[in-house]
């Protein structure tokens, strides 16, 4: 006789566990997807972020950015990145405003001359709080006071060169309006060739052109690091409000590089030459040893390096003494950044 299953009817111990063997297994997957969501947000999400940087010259102080583009670090945390040289100060800040790029590197000076006309950015952080830069000059002037009634050169736009320009000729002990002229004459290499070719007395130079004017004849008059912003990082603020969550993995990624390059002398030295378009060891040796131990792992700004920047930018624009060093400043994601180790 047949026997009928009914639905008072029990089964048995071994029918009964393959079912719950596998309700278990299907909670333990569905829970372990769950959490992964929160476990690796960033890969997840920013797998196809594409961002755009753009600095302004072919200089030591943007190596952090260059690592994290070539060692692949950016692309460890999702995003896909276009690193882009725009040569001058105030042609990066008129990229950025005009939405060409999404962030910029340096361009300090310009920056704040843009912010204090209107322009909305806000400030994220910087590579640097100090600068190393060099006045170049013709061979025949000795001293300072040679430098009376000279031409100098600056770049086109009002950028570190010529915030340098100035600190230097005040160390000097000269009037930057009375004592000489300063000209727009365009970046580091066709200011060189200027001085060079006595068009101009001299020019600011960063390294590794510091290195390149003593070779070419060159007298270095004054040679400094001040303590003011170098690298600054900066956004929009419609774009920080728009796209947080990509800020922050920008930042984490370009803190990540900083301290890649501190650890890896080697690889970091091989991204200058690469960038620097040079194979010279004993420069790039150099160039290392002067950027890199200054280089400011948490990208937090000294308030003293802020309100240095200021004080320069005022000198041609008085509405920079009523700025703050506080002001157009935002840290918040550096601070999350930290709360979240």
């Amino acid at each position: 006789m047949g026997i009928r299953a009914t639905k008072n009817m029990h089964l048995s111990p071994t029918k009964r566990v393959p079912n719950e063997i596998k309700g278990v297994c299907l909670l333990i997957l569905f829970s372990v997807c769950f959490s992964l969501q929160f476990l690796f947000p960033s890969n997840v999400w920013a797998q196809k972020q594409r961002i755009r940087i753009a600095y302004p010259a072919f200089a030591a102080s943007f190596v952090q950015g260059w690592v994290a583009a070539d060692a692949g670090i950016f692309k460890k945390h999702g995003l896909d990145v276009d690193i882009i040289y725009i040569g001058g100060g105030s042609r990066v800040t008129s990229a950025l405003i005009g939405q060409s790029v999404d962030f910029t590197l340096g361009s300090d000076e310009a920056i704040y001359f843009a912010i204090i006309e209107g322009a909305n950015l806000v400030r994220l952080g910087t590579s640097l709080n100090s600068l190393s830069f060099s006045l170049a000059v013709r061979p025949e002037i000795k001293e300072a006071k040679d430098l009376k009634g000279k031409v100098l050169g600056r770049n086109w736009s009002i950028d570190q060169s010529y915030a340098s320009l100035l600190r230097a000729l005040l160390a000097l002990g000269m009037d930057f309006r009375a004592d000489v002229k300063i000209i727009p004459v365009g970046a580091m290499n066709e200011r060189l060739q200027a001085v060079l070719n006595g068009h101009i007395a001299g020019t600011i130079v960063f390294p590794p052109f510091d290195n390149r004017a003593e070779s070419a004849g060159l007298r270095i008059l004054y040679r400094d690091r001040a303590k003011t912003l170098n690298g600054g990082i900066t956004t929009t603020r419609q774009f920080l409000s728009s796209h947080r969550e990509l800020v922050k993995f920008f930042l984490k990624g370009y803190r990540e590089a900083a301290q890649y390059t501190q650890r890896y002398k080697q690889e970091a030295t091989a991204v200058l030459g690469r960038y620097l378009k040079t194979s010279d060891r004993n420069l790039l040796g150099r160039l290392y040893d002067d950027t890199v131990p200054y280089l400011e792992p948490s990208l937090y700004p000294l308030t003293e390096a802020i309100q240095e920047t200021l004080d320069v930018v005022s000198y041609t624009n008085p509405k920079a003494k009523k700025l703050k060093p506080t002001e157009f400043w935002d840290l918040s994601i550096l601070k999350e950044l930290d709360r979240e180790g």
